[in-house]
């Protein structure tokens, strides 16, 4: 309709018919007349319904009807050039041609030349009327650009400057007045653009939710609460206890020996277990342990000097690992600006900047994990600004106020203990695997004891495991190991925030020695203490996408199935540190472990003391007496049994959300617990629950920051928070709108949309300019990006499911900047960037093809999930069609698509029967397939299959050890054959004027320069000898007497030089270098062959002139670009190289051979030879 209704216009110009002559306004003087038609007859009639212009808003200019008062044409039907409406400052400028869209029957307005096609109108004017201001107008609504493709691309979805508010006022939105032509196109684009009034206008039209007739005030909902604890307690079931043969993932052959010989306790318990240990400890003893040897007997023998022994022998193994650390420590370095005198202002701001890098390569070889917060969170290192006293005060309100603690009352833990597993003595092997697991980054305790000063002292950790056994057998921690430090960590980088102590998170640092021992008793306390299914933090298990794939599966739920949901997200006021002491040793009583453990947790927390460092000052000693040690290994899983009374209470009592057969009450990951019902009344009965768990427990809940929300549905929709708020501890709940979101494990929950896609783009933009800014070397740049920046996307990415539009502009960005950073041009290969490190690239991910293969391998992980709740919810048709279009797009074939749930699982206790969770198989290698594409290609391709899976050729891609910057760049641009040469130039427009700048007879190309040119002959020559001299060192450090350059002639009497010679009692090797650009696979083998062929002959003659009886002759080729050839191993083993020296020296040698190439590179670019550049430069400066 819209292309029949412009061929009615007229053919003067495009004008349509009905208009009078356009008045031509002034001419200019020149050859040809430039036309600016600017408007038809003054007061000409508009028609009805149309308004003036479409950016106006709807009765700016009273009713439609009225004509237009200030003369202006009507643009709404376009017609000709009248659709510019030039202002009256506009009329000042040079006027130009306005051609119309569609063309119709235009033609040239400046020689009346008829138009054909709309490319030919805008050849026509650049060529017959060059520097004529062209622009082109829509004929129907009067938008003008100077591009020909932005109108052309808009007018055939023009509507003629009549937008749908204008087409009918019965539905306006209230919101923005935007008008539609149907109430249905209204209510979506206020779902979309303006939520929270759409919920309003849905919550008008529908009653609100009240609270009901069973449950109509918060009084009778404590009453219901109250009554239904006391049933609970009444009615509650039998509690499980953990299978000692099959449900521990400890229980494992090679991982615990000790575990499995003891998993039953002799019939006194666990005490009379431990005295037979002590009994064979002491007896066994060998010379040299009298100190554990004294204090077991005196255990024995009841004496009560045991902790004054132990701590005696504690400290004497604290002296031991003292004066080791000491000798660990490095030497203090000399300051180097001492002495210097304050010079010029320029040279001060250079100072302060080389301070500045120096200051930032030291942060980013000792701690890059710091670096990339302070780059990515764009939080500083700053310390607490606050005072040492009001610290102090603070916190030792914190710890030393003891919370009151009334007993857990009806709440009961999940299930009963395996006391088996806590059996046995602690072995040598325990203490190791526990120690190698430990962060060799860790930050030390007060002691300054660190983990490699524990394996300098001890590395069989005997030593170790005998204080250990005395401290477990005993029941007795000394004091001097309970001393900690506690350490501010900002939670915000707004500087005014950062005044507020409360934005400060303390991480208190015990002992190294007492934390590994703390992780020794976790790994047992972990296979004895069974948590409830619905805790999924600090397990092993990936808690966090089973916690946010059961959420999208409520929300998907409720929506398809058009019901109710009710959701709470709890804030605990300082969960970890508030929590009492007798409340997690009351949950592992009530568990029954064995009372001879719970003492031991009892007692190493008592007398604890802690004091807060805030740069170099230090607060008094705070006494903890209440909290667990955020920093130490037991405090997940202690806090995990504190919380495990609540959450079974509320599984087995609350009012919870069924779906698939299964109730589902809260969703907790440690401190962060959801709680989720069906109803407001469902949400209220557990808000209570919770309530009177707290006041029991002392724990206390911030009600300002407890957010929650309710999905109401409507006939054809749904409502959100169309009811009264939750109360907690007397003050209302915040109620997230439907516009808002709260935040949940690193992720957004909007009450209408579910977990919403994030701002990854945005984000990723802010971290490149945070790490562009730094001083940093580029490859540094790179490795904070592909570090740390990128999986920062890769989380949110998998779990917010962003489409691959956003990730295909995500990797786009990535590697801009990632050619920026290393100089590389913009048609470097991909390949280059993809590859894996021992393929010859960089490593870099590639989220379009890595993040659907996440996703696919968490949906097949969760589906086999130990928690039945998650299995049930991806046991559906809906899940499985999920995970097939995500193996397809991660590149797999559908013929080896696994299958979800197909593990064996117990009804009974709702788990796999299998400890060990299913591992998904990768749907695609997309690295190797990155490399296969770099290898096809033409010109950048050459070669690149002889680096595959060559370590020693691509060692210093992840590690450029001895290169420079400069070095690194030109290395990576040689590798990929996009080093500035002519031929590279000149790639793709023909190779005239790619001949050689030193011997024009050929082309200038990296092969050329690296092996023919006779420029860099003399280069090549050092090249050659350098490699050869680093073979000669190592073959003199192993015995062989080396002749280098050694000549001989032949029966023919020809002269020929050999390049090595070693001789070693009877047995000579003869060896000849060579460098060789990597052309094929196939390169450096044929040159072997081709050195072996050419002396090979002569192994008589040359063993006539060296006395011996056996010559062996060896090619030793090496390519120009770094790669090893593997049959140098052989020629390497012969020399009497060890195995991991051969390794080594065979990335030296790659890494020498590819420094050297650049070195030929740098000297045939140098305007002089080599060698002389040098001098030139120097003579002119002493000119100067």
């Amino acid at each position: 309709g819209y292309w029949s209704d412009c061929s009615r216009l007229g053919s003067d110009g495009g004008q349509p018919s009905g208009f009078g002559p356009l008045p031509v306004p002034r001419l200019r003087e020149c050859s040809v007349v430039l036309t600016r038609l600017r408007e038809g007859s003054a007061g000409a009639e508009r028609p009805p319904g149309v308004m003036c212009s479409n950016t106006e808003p709807f009765g700016a200019r009273g009713s439609a009807e009225e004509a237009p008062s200030s003369g202006q044409p009507d643009v709404s039907l376009g017609g000709g050039p009248t659709v510019v409406n030039p202002t009256p400052d506009e009329l000042h400028e040079d006027p130009g041609v306005v051609v119309p869209l569609p063309l119709g029957d235009y033609a040239c307005a400046l020689c009346g030349v008829s138009a054909g096609t709309l490319m030919w109108v805008a050849n026509h004017f650049a060529t017959r009327h060059g520097g004529v201001l062209v622009r082109y107008s829509c004929r129907l609504c009067g938008k003008v650009s100077a591009a020909w493709r932005t109108i052309a691309c808009h007018a055939p979805h023009c509507n003629g400057g009549i937008g749908r508010r204008q087409r009918s006022g019965a539905f306006v939105c209230e919101g923005c007045g935007r008008g539609f032509i149907s109430n249905r196109a209204r209510s979506t684009h206020e779902r979309h653009v303006h939520p929270d009034l759409r919920n309003r206008k849905r919550s008008r039209s529908v009653p609100a939710v009240s609270e009901g007739s069973s449950v109509s005030t918060q009084a009778e909902v404590e009453v219901e609460v109250a009554r239904t604890l006391r049933e609970g307690v009444d009615g509650a079931p039998k509690r499980p206890r953990l299978s000692e043969e099959t449900d521990s993932p400890m229980l494992d052959e090679a991982n615990s020996p000790v575990a499995l010989r003891t998993l039953i306790l002799p019939e006194g318990g666990l005490l009379a277990g431990l005295r037979e240990v002590a009994r064979k400890m002491v007896g066994g003893a060998e010379d040299g342990e009298e100190g554990y040897v004294r204090v077991l007997s005196a255990w024995l023998e009841g004496d009560g000097e045991v902790p004054a022994l132990v701590e005696s022998l504690a400290s004497q193994t604290l002296q031991k690992l003292r004066e080791v650390a000491g000798q660990q420590l490095p030497a203090p370095r000399a300051n180097r600006n001492q002495g210097e005198t304050v010079g010029s202002r320029w040279q001060t701001t250079g100072k302060a900047r080389r301070l500045a890098y120096h200051a930032c390569q030291l942060k980013y070889q000792r701690d890059q994990v710091r670096l990339a917060a302070e780059l990515l969170d764009g939080t500083c290192a700053s310390d607490c600004p606050l005072t040492i006293k009001e610290i102090y005060d603070e916190f030792r309100g914190v710890w030393e106020r003891v919370t009151a603690f009334e007993g857990l009352g009806p709440f009961v833990p999940f299930g009963l203990a395996s006391n088996g597993h806590m059996a046995g003595p602690i072995s040598a092997d325990e203490v190791e695997r526990c120690l190698k697991q430990a962060a060799n980054a860790s930050a030390p305790g007060p002691d300054r004891i660190r983990k490699q000063d524990i394996l300098a002292w001890d590395p069989e950790c005997e030593e170790i495991a005998h204080m250990f056994n005395v401290w477990w057998i005993t029941g007795v921690i000394p004091k001097c190991f309970k001393q900690g430090r506690t350490v501010l960590i900002p939670k915000t980088s707004d500087q005014g925030a950062l005044m507020e102590i409360g934005n400060w998170r303390p991480i208190t640092i015990g002992s190294t020695v007492l934390r590994l021992f703390s992780r020794v008793l976790t790994k047992r306390l972990v296979d004895t203490c069974p948590l409830h299914p619905r805790q999924r933090g600090f397990r092993t298990s990936p808690g966090c996408s089973e916690n946010l794939e059961v959420l999208r599966s409520l929300f998907e739920h409720c929506k398809e199935e058009r019901s109710p949901f009710a959701v709470v997200f709890v804030d605990f006021a300082r969960a970890f540190d508030s929590v009492s002491h007798e409340h997690f040793l009351c949950v592992l009583r009530e568990m029954e472990v064995d009372p001879h453990v719970v003492e031991l947790i009892r007692g190493s927390y008592q007398n604890c003391v802690t004091r807060v460092e805030i740069g170099d000052r230090l607060t008094p000693e705070i006494n903890m007496r209440v909290g667990v040690k955020q920093g130490d290994p037991m405090s997940p899983l202690l806090f995990n049994l504190a919380m495990d009374p609540l959450i079974h209470g509320l599984e087995r009592l609350g009012k919870g959300l069924s779906v698939s057969d299964t109730r589902v009450t809260t969703l907790a990951f440690a401190d962060d617990l959801v709680l989720v019902s069906d109803s407001w009344q469902g949400m209220a009965h557990n808000l209570g629950i919770l309530e009177a768990f707290c006041k029991k427990t002392g724990l206390r809940v911030k009600p300002s920051k407890t957010k929650g929300f309710l999905l109401s549905p409507t006939r054809d929709s749904f409502t959100v928070n169309n009811c009264p708020p939750w109360v907690l501890g007397g003050s209302p709940l915040n109620m997230v709108q439907a516009a808002e979101t709260v935040g949940y494990l690193g992720v957004r929950v909007s009450p209408w949309k579910g977990i919403v896609k994030p701002t990854l783009f945005e984000d990723l933009l802010r971290w490149c300019k945070n790490i562009n800014g730094a001083l940093l070397k580029p490859s540094q740049k790179v490795v904070i990006l592909n570090k740390f920046a990128i999986p920062r996307l890769l989380y949110r990415a998998d779990h917010c499911c962003v489409n691959s539009g956003t990730l295909q502009l995500l990797d786009r960005t990535i590697r801009e900047r990632v050619r920026a950073w290393l100089h590389l041009p913009p048609s470097t290969c991909d390949g280059l960037l993809y590859a894996r490190n021992r393929d010859g690239g960089l490593g870099i991910c590639k989220l379009a093809r890595l993040v659907p293969s996440i996703q696919a391998r968490r949906i097949f992980r969760l589906s086999n999930s130990t928690d039945g709740v998650t299995r049930s919810l991806l046991d559906s048709e809906l899940a499985n069609s999920k995970f097939r279009e995500l193996w397809l797009r991660a590149g797999g074939k559908i013929e080896h698509l696994p299958q979800l749930g197909n593990e064996g699982r117990s009804a009974e206790r709702g788990e796999a029967n299998d400890p060990i969770m299913p591992i998904c198989p990768t749907p695609f290698d997309w690295r190797h397939d990155e490399f296969l594409k770099w290898a096809g290609l033409l010109t950048q391709g050459v070669g690149i299959l002889s680096f595959h899976n060559s370590k020693a050729s691509n060692s210093w891609l992840a590690k450029p050890k001895g290169f420079k910057e400069r070095h690194y760049i030109a290395g990576l641009q040689l590798r990929a054959n996009v080093y500035p040469t002519r031929e590279f130039w000149l790639r793709g427009r023909g190779m005239v004027g790619a001949s050689c700048r030193r011997c024009p007879q050929r082309l200038e190309s990296c092969s050329h320069i690296l092996g023919q040119c006779p420029a860099t002959h003399r280069s090549r020559i050092v090249r050659h000898n350098k490699l050869c001299a680093l073979l000669a060192t190592e073959a003199e450090g192993l015995g062989w007497e080396v002749r280098q350059e050694w000549a001989f002639r032949t029966p023919s009497g020809e002269l020929r030089r050999l390049d090595l010679v070693l001789i070693r009692g009877s047995l000579a090797l003869v060896i000849d270098v060579t460098v060789r650009f990597e052309y094929a696979p196939d390169s450096l083998a044929r040159a072997a062959a081709e050195k072996t062929g050419y002396y090979g002959p002569h192994k008589s003659t040359i063993a006539r002139e060296l006395h011996v009886p056996e010559v062996r002759v060896f090619g030793f080729p090496l390519g120009a670009r770094g790669l090893w050839f593997p049959g140098n191993g052989e020629v390497l083993t012969v020399m009497g190289v060890g195995e991991t020296r051969r390794k080594n020296f065979a990335a030296l040698l790659s890494r020498r051979a590819l420094l050297y190439s650049l070195d030929v590179l740098r000297d045939f670019n140098r305007p002089a030879g080599p060698g002389q550049g040098g001098h030139r430069r120097r003579a002119r400066r002493r000119r100067r």
